[in-house]
């Protein structure tokens, strides 16, 4: 475990504390490891204050996690790639079998193997709506290779009485051979809309899309380096 976190908190050193600190939506972070039993909770305050906590959940983590709280960040749903909990770390309705295939099949319990393969925002114009991008994998044979996909799905928190469901899964965002996971987001200059980047396998080319009230503008592209 202490080695875990130490791994944990020089990633954390190297992040912009004041953002983390200011947006609730980012305050928790549910990680863990395979095997299910045991998790970590790490926890940012409205101080810039981090806490570690230890819990025990139903899921199990290996490389993939994405969680969201929120503005008062209160954690609302997470995943590990395979499938999303709720706010009582329970399944979230629709949100079990989160992508196809078999490799989802094989590793939705432990976990994917997916560094960043999973983002969570919210809706720019509807806080209680948030997109989760996600990717998985392919098997041929035992050979795990990235999936040619990028996937969006969409969590409503006003359903099950306000534990949120699933009412949009796996719609293919964009199709080609990407690198495997390393998704990323970050805040538009304005304030409001979303930028997310993931990037083709073996190019100097990034796919962005705008996350806007008029919906996921884009793929635009960039020849910006390895």
């Amino acid at each position: 475990m202490n080695c875990f976190i130490l791994r944990i908190l020089l990633i954390f050193f190297f992040l912009n504390l004041t953002i983390v600190s200011a947006q609730g939506i980012v305050n928790k972070w549910v990680i863990g490891y395979p095997g299910g039993g045991s998790n970590v909770l790490i926890e940012f305050n409205r101080d810039s204050i981090l806490s570690i906590d230890t819990l025990h959940l139903k899921m199990s983590f290996r490389d993939l996690n994405a969680s969201i709280c929120d503005s008062h960040g209160d954690l609302l749903f997470y995943t590990n790639g395979g499938w999303i909990a709720n706010s009582t770390h329970d399944t979230m309705m629709n949100g079990n079998n989160l992508v196809p295939g078999t490799y989802a099949t094989n590793w939705k319990h432990d976990g994917f193997r997916i560094p960043q393969g999973a983002v969570i925002v919210p809706f720019p114009d509807d806080s209680s709506k948030y997109y989760l991008f996600h990717e998985t994998a392919d098997l041929i044979g035992n050979t795990v290779i990235p999936c040619k996909n990028l996937f969006y799905s969409v969590i409503d928190m006003n359903l099950d009485i306000g534990l949120g469901a699933v009412t949009l899964k796996n719609i293919v965002l964009l199709n080609d051979t990407l690198s495997y996971g390393a998704l990323t987001v970050c805040k538009h200059a304005h304030g409001r809309d979303w930028w997310l980047l993931c990037h083709q396998a073996h190019s100097d080319l990034f796919f962005e899309y705008l996350v806007t009230p008029a919906g996921i503008l884009g793929p635009y592209t960039q020849n910006i380096g390895s």
